[in-house]
């Protein structure tokens, strides 16, 4: 969200663009125990671990 703060540098521009934002295209991930939500974190580590090894071992050791 503070991306979207830097761009449109107004509190409320920026909380009702991201309530759009959340509404139109990630309501999905919300729903269902986030379930959802879960698979594309799964997703997102798999790939790091294939395509960037070096930076999933980091990950790894920081949660530690």
């Amino acid at each position: 969200m503070g991306f979207l703060f830097c761009l449109y540098r107004e509190e409320d521009i920026t909380f009702r663009f991201f309530v759009k934002l959340v509404d139109k295209y990630m309501k999905s991930f919300f729903e269902d125990d986030l379930e959802s939500l879960r698979a594309v974190f799964y997703q997102f580590d798999r790939l790091i671990s294939i395509f960037l090894p070096d930076l999933a071992e980091h990950f790894k050791v920081s949660i530690s």
